[in-house]
């Protein structure tokens, strides 16, 4: 099996795109047994991308393998972080 990770800026998105050729699987499938088995891992994706004001795309296909694209809002320039820790350090 292979597995690809693109990541690239495009204006003012960040994008990455994750691939691979392994066993894929049916994504409507496993969205409902994440929610009826109480696993949130593919909701929490859409969950934390939606709150980065950003889009996911999850194609897959049983025998075909899986894409994750992400594209989130980018600032090129650096903000002011707020910190923790002492600046003198």
């Amino acid at each position: 099996n292979h597995a690809s990770v693109e990541l690239f800026v495009a204006g003012s998105r960040l994008r990455v795109v994750v691939k691979d050729d392994g066993v894929g699987f049916d994504l409507e499938e496993k969205l409902a047994e994440a929610v009826e088995n109480q696993k949130l891992g593919l909701q929490g994706m859409q969950e934390r991308t939606a709150m980065m004001k950003g889009t996911l795309s999850i194609r897959s296909k049983k025998g075909h393998g899986t894409t994750v694209s992400l594209a989130v809002p980018y600032q090129s320039q650096p903000q002011e972080m707020d910190r923790e820790f002492d600046e003198s350090e």
